[in-house]
């Protein structure tokens, strides 16, 4: 082997090396993204509907933020949920009326 070959071979050799530690590291972190995605999925959960009564001060945004949690994903899917749930077509909401909302009860496994 001259020179100029020995160069190439070291070279192709540390490249192969840092693709080998790319992969890796992509592996490593496609592993954890799906852990904790299954870890939060994996909680029981059960789905139940609360009756608001809905006040002057109210908006569709205000009843969705005191009710919402993770697992309806973005406060925005959350609302699309809640106006899913009650026909609505728009985000206007009226004083004395009531909307269904949904509420995630989240079952604990831990033993106390």
């Amino acid at each position: 082997m001259n020179k100029t070959q020995m160069k190439r071979f070291i070279m192709n050799k540390r490249l192969a090396a840092m693709a080998f530690v790319l992969l890796i590291a992509a592996c490593g972190i496609l592993l954890f993204t799906l852990s904790a995605h299954n870890a939060k999925a994996a909680r029981p959960q059960i789905l139940n509907y609360e009756t608001v009564q809905v006040t002057a001060q109210d908006t569709l945004w205000k009843i969705a933020k005191e009710h919402y949690v993770e697992e309806y994903g973005s406060l925005k899917d959350y609302i699309k949920e809640i106006k899913r749930c009650n026909s609505l077509s728009s985000d206007y909401i009226n004083a004395g009326s009531s909307l269904m909302v949904p509420i995630y009860a989240v079952i604990s496994t831990e033993e106390k």
